[in-house]
């Protein structure tokens, strides 16, 4: 079952006229949080899929690239009429592949349950009634991001995977490096968050930089893991 990307922007569409609709509606809101104890049952199982959906990602990656090098069949592969980091992207893409089922059910959930949860937690840092239009863009954003940052996300440690697998010819040191690399990158996301800052910062903090930081990993990893593949030939 592949991706049906349509249906989370039309998802996201409605809740972001819905957000707007609030403005001159205010009452709305306050509609949408009966809402909440369905989305603190369900959020936390997808959460939980989404861990696993990312582990698996990473250790196939991993697996993919390291049994290549330890097979010495890179040469092969490198002679089809295809660049080298398309047999990169290949392999990253396999690996998510196997988990697109998941990782559809997790990015529409996201879509569907996120905005009552990032309703209370925007009131808490913006005060609804006096700030009304920047609470409301705000919610907007952190909706957006919490999308988008599933797809980065998933890409981001499908490279890690394959710059470790480049790294080792073993599989369980190149597992090992992916999980501790891609486990390292999300303490820093998370725990930043945690840290006492102007609200001009916790919006980078919790809504920009967990969608800028993989745009400039991931191409970072992807020419590595070139550069360790070709680095002995």
């Amino acid at each position: 079952m592949s991706l049906d990307v349509p249906l989370v922007l039309r998802i996201f569409a409605a809740n972001g006229i819905f957000v707007l609709l609030s403005l001159p509606l205010p009452f709305l809101l306050t509609l949408l949080m009966p809402t909440v104890m369905v989305s603190l049952v369900l959020l936390p199982i997808g959460f939980i899929m989404y861990v696993q959906a990312l582990v698996m990602v990473t250790v196939v990656a991993a697996t993919l690239v390291s049994d290549e090098r330890r097979n010495n069949s890179l040469d092969l592969l490198r002679a089809c009429p295809r660049p080298l980091r398309h047999v990169i992207y290949s392999k990253i893409a396999a690996a998510i592949w196997r988990q697109l089922e998941n990782l559809s059910l997790i990015i529409t959930a996201a879509a569907l349950l996120s905005l009552p949860l990032l309703v209370i937690q925007y009131d808490m840092l913006v005060s609804m009634s006096q700030q009304a239009v920047l609470m409301r863009v705000l919610l907007v954003l952190a909706l957006a991001s919490s999308i988008v940052r599933i797809f980065l996300e998933v890409a981001l440690v499908g490279a890690i995977g394959a710059l470790a697998g480049a790294a080792s010819t073993l599989r369980a040191p190149a597992i090992l490096s992916a999980l501790l690399l891609s486990g390292a990158y999300f303490a820093l996301v998370n725990l930043i968050r945690l840290v006492d800052v102007t609200l001009e910062l916790r919006v980078l903090f919790e809504i920009f930089l967990p969608v800028l930081l993989p745009l400039l990993l991931i191409p970072l990893c992807l020419r590595l893991t070139a550069y360790l593949l070709t680095r002995d030939a």
